[in-house]
């Protein structure tokens, strides 16, 4: 499943979840040594391979466990990478002149 912005934020745990889970059987480990290696308990990693809610810090062992770490550039690129929008022009408007009074724009 592709995750974007028509999931709500409970899918995309599920799936993402579910790809750690994947990830860590690719990797021949089972989940009692792979919390060990991370330095979280089972039940964490348990839950986070179930949808569960998680700090960003635990997605980071979990990350570097599976040698995944470098993926973080993706999720927030370094500033020198974005593509800069040109700015915006600023209207320029003249003053009126003391003794020219105020008009409507069809009246000019």
């Amino acid at each position: 499943m592709r995750i974007d912005s028509l999931n709500n934020v409970e899918i995309i745990l599920k799936e993402i979840g579910k790809r750690i889970r994947e990830y860590r059987i690719g990797l021949s480990i089972t989940q009692n040594d792979f919390a060990k290696k991370i330095g979280v308990s089972t039940r964490t990693l348990s839950s986070i391979e179930n949808g569960a809610d998680t700090s960003f810090g635990t997605i980071i062992r979990v990350l570097d466990g599976l040698n995944l770490l470098t993926n973080l550039n993706l999720l927030v690129p370094e500033k020198e990478n974005y593509i800069l929008q040109e700015p915006i022009e600023k209207k320029r408007y003249r003053k009126t002149k003391k003794n020219e009074g105020w008009k409507w724009g069809e009246d000019r």
